[in-house]
C-alpha cells in the first residue's frame, strides 16, 4: 500500500512538473509573440502617422490644382465671352463705307454694352493676380490692359463727338482689342492644359496615398487585435500558474 501511494505520489509530481514546464514553455512563446506583435503595431501606427501628414499635404496640393485648372478654365470662358460681346458692339458701329449716323438708342445701348463689359473686367481683375500663368499669358493681359485704355479713350471721344472720325477711332480700338484678346485664348487653352495635366497627376497621387493610409490603418487595426488577444492569453497562463497545485517534496524520514 505504502509502494503503490509512493508511486502516485511520483506521477503525481512528474505531472505537476511537466505540466508547469509546459505553461511556462507556451507563457514564453506568447510573450515573445507579444512583443513583436507590439513592436509592428509601434510601426505600423508611425508609418500611419507619416502618411496621414503627407496626405492632409497632397490633398492641399490637389485642392490647389484644381482651383487653378477651374481658374485657368473660367478666364478662357470670360475671354470668349469678351470677344462676342466685343463684336456685337462692333456689329452695331457704322464702317466708313456707310457714312450711317447712329441714333441716340443705339449710342445708349452701346455705352451700357461698355459698362457692363467694364464692370466684368473688375471683377476678373481681382481674381486674376492669384492664379499662376505662364509669361505668355501675363503679357498679353498687360497688353489687353493697355488696348483696354485705348478703348475707354476712344469710347470717351464717341460720347463727346459723335461723327464718323469718333466712329472710326472708336471701330478700330476695339478691332485691336479683339485680335489681342484671341491672341490670349490660344495661350490661355496652352495654359489651361498645362495645368490640367498637373490637376490630373495631383489626384492620382492623392489616391495613391489615401489607399496607402486605408491599408495602414487595418494593419494597425489588425495589429491592435492581435495585441489584445495575446495580453489576453497571457492573462489566462499566469491564473493557471497560480492556481496550479504546489510541487510535492520528498518527507523527511529522520
Amino acid at each position: 500500500m505504502d509502494k503503490r501511494r509512493k508511486c502516485n505520489n511520483k506521477v503525481s509530481t512528474c505531472l505537476g512538473i511537466d505540466t508547469d514546464n509546459k505553461v511556462k514553455k507556451h507563457d514564453l512563446e506568447a510573450e515573445k509573440r507579444l512583443k513583436k506583435v507590439e513592436k509592428d503595431y509601434i510601426h505600423a501606427s508611425q508609418k500611419y502617422a507619416e502618411a496621414t501628414l503627407q496626405r492632409w499635404n497632397l490633398r492641399c496640393e490637389r485642392e490647389r490644382a484644381i482651383n487653378l485648372c477651374c481658374s485657368a478654365e473660367n478666364f478662357k470662358n470670360y475671354c470668349n465671352q469678351l470677344v462676342e460681346k466685343l463684336q456685337k458692339i462692333l456689329d452695331k458701329l457704322p464702317t466708313s463705307e456707310t457714312k450711317e449716323v447712329i441714333d441716340h438708342g443705339v449710342q445708349s445701348s452701346i455705352f451700357s454694352d461698355f459698362r457692363k463689359i467694364n464692370g466684368e473686367a473688375r471683377y476678373y481683375q481681382r481674381k486674376l493676380p492669384r492664379i499662376n500663368s505662364r509669361k505668355a499669358v501675363n503679357d498679353l493681359r498687360k497688353e489687353v490692359r493697355k488696348k483696354k485704355t485705348c478703348r475707354d479713350k476712344a469710347v470717351s471721344n464717341f460720347a463727346s463727338v459723335c461723327n464718323p472720325t469718333s466712329h472710326d477711332s472708336l471701330r478700330k480700338s476695339v478691332e485691336q482689342e479683339i485680335v489681342v484678346v484671341k491672341k490670349l485664348i490660344r495661350e490661355i487653352q496652352k495654359d489651361f492644359e498645362e495645368k490640367l495635366h498637373i490637376e490630373q497627376y495631383a489626384i492620382n497621387v492623392y489616391e495613391c496615398i489615401e489607399r496607402k493610409v486605408k491599408h495602414l490603418e487595418v494593419k494597425k487595426e489588425h495589429l491592435s487585435g492581435q495585441r489584445d488577444i495575446l495580453r489576453l492569453n497571457i492573462s489566462k497562463m499566469n491564473t493557471i500558474v497560480t492556481v496550479l497545485p504546489p510541487k510535492r517534496g520528498k518527507k523527511n524520514t529522520s
